[in-house]
């Protein structure tokens, strides 16, 4: 089945690149991202010995920031000295050879039209947006991923308390539980405590390394036994259960392609964290590409629904596989698998992966809602020049919500935050808040070993370093108000707005966009009229020559 996807904010989904300023350039409103080779090619047409020129102009930049003071930071955020287009006006003495390089297919590897931002201090650094074939995407894997994460959210709060402390491990016997696994890295750093209470530095700073590197490990698996119970079944090995069969994952059957670009197009802007009760001048400035609000992307969402009774039915012959199907398949899709083995007729199968699909989505919903619900409690408690803001956008995203029908608001890529991508909420609301405290120390445990770091590189004596320390390792975080700080976005006109808010709708019910994504349309799109969401290959030929700066 065809959907769509519509940004509702800018969403940022990174490559883990980041552009530095001798990389890209923005002139006139219009961000370029440059090819540097193609460039001096250009260039060695126009000017005799350019190569040599600006090699040499190079090497005498980047030598003169290597003896200056602060060279990893200069030649970190200040390599424009370097760029091809200040060499062209400052060394050439050509501003109209810098202007000849931008309209060169070859020299621009895309552009973006429309861009406020600019860069300032020595915040240069731009995060990439992924692309395929030139056009920013957002891939399935980053929506299944946090259709997975919201589905456990939902399952967790509709179990039994029963279910629920099975789950976490409330049995001390159960090593691979949730609990189990706090356990664990609770009695590592107590020994790290005990040395650092006796003065042993030397010891101490083993045991918190030891504690990083456990940390980190706990860190990715923490979520196995959730997920294993909600989406995984089993298979026993000569007397054990294990649940790494990948085949045998229910969510197998949920299918989403990657999204692809059919309008809008990308900005660039800067992103900030920004902690409730700081002052501006706490902000951490992140530009970014990123899709702009209002772009609209298409996709392929279904349930394999033939390959989910082939699960059902091999589940039905083996009792040493597929363990825990039954429960897994009557909480994840509220029937039996034997009302799903019964259908065959196409249109049956048709109906029932339709009223499956909306029922995954409407749990998904919930998570959202509960997120903004969330946000809006932080937004509340936040310094005026951020909150008031942020809580008039949040709450015209909950309006859009309300209205738009059959449909369901998700939120994907970077600054999704805490709350987006765990559980938290779910065990808040459950009354486990003790476990999720211990969560929070599995995820902040890299604290007290960085601050360890930078007070010895500081200088500071060791008695007052172990102070420090055993107070940040002895804290209790407060669950019920972490995190306490947001990633949210400056827009042009001062707006401050969330990150990463999509709405999925199914293409044959896609409502009628706003005037302003009508306005994206116009600048993305051919001039002539569109009588169908469907796009031509002339179409996506027309997108892929404007993001490389050909129109």
């Amino acid at each position: 089945m065809k959907w769509i996807l519509t940004c509702l904010t800018p969403v940022h989904i990174g490559t883990g690149r980041e552009l530095h300023p001798m990389e890209y350039a923005i002139r006139n409103g219009t961000y370029y991202v440059l090819r540097l080779d193609p460039a001096l090619e250009y260039l060695e047409g126009k000017v005799t010995g350019v190569v040599e020129k600006y090699m040499e102009h190079a090497t005498q930049a980047l030598e003169g920031l290597a003896r200056s003071r602060g060279q990893g930071q200069k030649l970190r955020y200040y390599a424009e000295d370097v760029g091809i287009l200040q060499f062209c006006e400052k060394e050439l003495k050509r501003r109209d050879l810098a202007e000849q390089l931008l309209r060169q297919p070859d020299v621009v590897a895309y552009r973006c039209d429309g861009v406020t931002w600019r860069p300032q201090g020595k915040h240069r650094q731009v995060r990439e947006q992924m692309k395929f074939n030139g056009l920013p995407y957002i891939p399935g894997t980053s929506i299944k991923g946090a259709i997975r994460t919201s589905l456990a959210y939902a399952l967790l709060l509709d179990l039994s308390d029963q279910e629920l402390d099975n789950l976490l491990g409330s049995f001390p016997d159960d090593r691979s539980s949730v609990r189990a696994r706090i356990q664990a890295l609770k009695r590592r750093y107590e020994t790290a405590l005990r040395h650092l209470e006796q003065g042993n530095e030397a010891r101490a700073g083993q045991e918190l390394d030891e504690l990083t590197k456990q940390r980190g490990r706990l860190e990715k698996s923490i979520g196995e036994p959730l997920d294993h119970f909600f989406f995984r079944c089993g298979a026993e090995n000569r007397g054990e259960v294990k649940y790494d069969e990948p085949h045998m994952d229910l969510l197998r059957v949920l299918r989403i392609s990657d999204c692809h670009l059919r309008s809008g197009g990308m900005t660039v802007g800067e992103m900030f964290a920004r902690a409730a009760r700081r002052s501006a001048q706490s902000e951490i400035p992140i530009p970014a590409e990123m899709i702009d609000r209002e772009a609209r992307l298409e996709f392929e969402m279904s349930l394999d629904v033939r390959l989910l009774q082939e699960m059902a039915r091999n589940a039905s012959k083996s009792e040493r596989e597929w363990i825990g199907f039954p429960e897994k398949f009557r909480r994840l899709f509220a029937c039996e698998p034997q009302e799903l083995l019964r259908l065959q007729k196409p249109d049956e199968l048709a109906r029932w992966e339709k009223e499956k699909l909306d029922l995954l989505l409407r749990r998904v919903h919930r998570h959202s809602v509960d997120i903004l619900k969330r946000d809006e409690r932080w937004a509340k408690k936040a310094a005026n020049d951020v909150g008031q803001g942020l809580l008039q956008a949040l709450n015209e995203l909950r309006a859009r919500a309300e209205k738009a029908g059959d449909g369901c608001l998700l939120r994907v890529g970077f600054a999704s935050g805490w709350h987006a991508t765990t559980v938290a909420m779910a065990l808040e609301e459950r009354g486990k808040t003790d476990l999720l405290s211990g969560l929070l120390y599995v995820f902040l445990m890299d604290l007290p070993q960085n601050l360890r770091r930078t007070l010895t590189r500081q200088g500071l004596s060791n008695k007052q370093n172990h102070g420090t320390i055993l107070r940040l390792l002895c804290r209790t975080p407060d669950a019920s108000a972490f995190p306490t700080s947001r990633r949210l976005l400056r827009e042009a006109d001062g707006q401050v707005t969330p990150i990463g808010w999509v709405w999925l709708e199914e293409a044959s019910s896609a409502a009628v966009g706003t005037g302003r994504e009508r306005r994206v349309e116009e600048r993305s799109q051919p001039a002539e009229s569109r009588t169908s969401e469907e796009i031509t290959p002339e179409d996506l030929e027309r997108l892929q020559r404007r993001f490389r700066g050909e129109e």
